[in-house]
């Protein structure tokens, strides 16, 4: 009798994973398993998390309520690689599940867009839709964080311990209103590239605290200055020993 129940209830069940199976297709399962295991948990919380505050932090950059160079590298650097970071483990986690897709009978040839079947394409409009809102928000974090990291008040406030000396001279200089990358870098994409191979250089001396005390001047290296500095000082402008 007891066994006769328990077969019932297994028929009951499998019959329910038919027709859930039916109602949702294979895409809505593999969708829906998405977020049902600790990976893909993990994804969809760093995503939306990471999302979630750095809007909230470029609002308020853009606001100019908080003035603090860290604050900015969590909203520019650090929360947008979290972002990709869990946009990328989500559809890892759905992988890693495919072994459930066989037990609900999912075979590769299911595994098909048809545009003809509503759940298709309702599937496929919100994939396009968050994709182009993640792209969007991507976007438009990399712009600002571009402008962030080429600022002199990156350059001489996130590092203040190693610049704050140059950057107090910098501020009371005839350059004071000039930005460093105009002088540094200069226009073009292989010294824009160059100088931020060269800052991850940086980066690392710093985090080892093994960089130059006090930092070696003239810089070696720099880019010629017809490239730069010759933009604003015109050798056929001259006149006398005046720039």
């Amino acid at each position: 009798m007891a066994a006769a129940e328990n077969n019932q209830d297994n028929g009951s069940k499998g019959q329910a994973q038919d027709t859930d199976h039916h109602y949702r297709g294979p895409w809505g399962h593999i969708i829906r398993g998405m977020w049902r295991t600790p990976l893909g948990l993990f994804g969809v919380a760093l995503t939306t998390v990471s999302i979630t505050l750095m809007l909230i932090g470029l609002i308020i950059d853009q606001l100019g309520r908080v003035d603090n160079p860290y604050a900015a590298i969590l909203t520019y650097m650090i929360l947008p690689a979290g972002m990709v970071l869990g946009l990328v483990t989500i559809p890892i986690a759905a992988f890693l599940r495919r072994r459930q897709w066989y037990k609900f009978g999912i075979a590769k040839d299911h595994l098909k867009i048809n545009l003809s079947d509503h759940r298709h394409r309702r599937y496929v409009v919100g994939f396009i839709v968050l994709t182009v809102i993640n792209v969007a928000i991507l976007a438009i974090i990399g712009y600002e964080g571009y402008h962030f990291t080429d600022s002199p008040y990156f350059c001489g406030m996130v590092c203040h311990e190693v610049m704050e000396p140059e950057y107090r001279v910098y501020q009371r200089s005839p350059h004071a209103r000039v930005a460093c990358v105009e002088c540094h870098i200069g226009p073009g994409a292989e010294w824009f590239v160059q100088a931020k191979i060269s800052g991850l250089r940086q980066v690392l001396a710093v985090m080892t605290d093994s960089y130059n005390k006090p930092i070696p001047a003239p810089v070696a290296h720099l880019r010629p200055a017809r490239d730069t500095c010759e933009q604003c000082h015109w050798p056929e402008k001259f006149f006398g020993t005046q720039l």
